[in-house]
């Protein structure tokens, strides 16, 4: 009696284990898409990007409604190392990632029980002199495809998390990281605003990015090593133009016979929205 109640414990824990990753996966993915159309939610690290991240908490959290205690286990280490990113990043409140800790909680605590479960049910059979089931070599097979996998998505949720945004992104929804990198470097003015920024880095955005602000255009790349900051005055624009083929804006300079270029998304929406906020700070000048 007393090992059936201690099953059914370390059952309930599993099961509530698993739904809050479902749960947490489906608020992840709707928040991933609605951030398409809401600006401010990018700004927290919510992007396209965090869909990955919701598709694996998903398949985890069924591996752990199936008892699996390394799925299980599966749960905590990517909710951890999801919530470590941020903390470093700094791409959302302290609170909100603290907050996160909670549902680790959650998680540790149905992986123990699924482990519990595992350990006890192999010591029964084990008593009742039932012999180990061999493992296939499909099973190896699927086990190594599927830490492959496993390994891409969190890769792609580092990227993602990590990496510069893929959108024009405005001045007021900037990450801190950013802004603190323009102003060591003395990109910015005190009075200054940034208007649209954008970065077609990779995965670090100090490699090459370019802004605007209402008194200038800055263009930084890291390659230029000794003076990778370009800086053009509105006074000292001539002309201005968007190349959408390759994704590039041109600006001609006055009394030079020389012209300077940046790249913009590849979204001709994205890139638009650049190039025309630009193109209006500099004919207010």
């Amino acid at each position: 009696m007393e090992d059936s109640e201690q099953i059914k414990r370390w059952e309930d824990r599993i099961k509530a284990s698993a739904w809050v990753g479902f749960g947490s996966a489906a608020l992840t993915a709707v928040a991933s898409i609605v951030s398409i159309f809401v600006e401010p939610l990018r700004s927290i690290g919510m992007d396209p990007w965090s869909l990955v991240d919701a598709a694996l908490m998903a398949a985890v959290s069924y591996g752990t409604l199936r008892k699996n205690y390394l799925a299980a286990f599966g749960q905590v280490a990517l909710a951890l190392l999801t919530r470590i990113i941020l903390l470093i990043e700094g791409t959302r409140s302290i609170g909100v990632v603290i907050g996160g800790f909670v549902f680790i909680a959650l998680y540790l605590i149905g992986a123990i029980s699924a482990y519990n479960l595992h350990r006890y049910n192999r010591e029964k059979r084990a008593e009742a002199g039932i012999p180990e089931e061999r493992k296939s070599v499909g099973f190896y097979i699927l086990s190594v495809f599927g830490s492959l996998f496993i390994l891409g998505f969190l890769f792609l949720v580092w990227v993602g998390v990590v990496g510069p945004e893929i959108e024009v992104v405005s001045g007021n929804m900037l990450k801190s990281k950013y802004l603190d990198f323009v102003k060591e470097k003395n990109l910015i003015g005190k009075n200054e605003k940034i208007i649209y920024w954008y970065s077609d880095a990779f995965i670090d955005f100090k490699e090459s990015f370019s802004f605007f602000t209402d008194k200038k255009l800055v263009i930084y790349q890291a390659e230029l090593a000794e003076n990778p900051a370009i800086v053009v005055p509105y006074s000292k624009i001539e002309d201005m133009e968007l190349d959408l083929d390759s994704s590039r804006v041109f600006v001609y300079l006055k009394n030079e016979e020389s012209e300077v270029y940046f790249p913009v998304p590849s979204s001709e929406d994205e890139a638009r929205k650049f190039y025309d906020g630009l193109e209006k700070e500099w004919k207010k000048r």
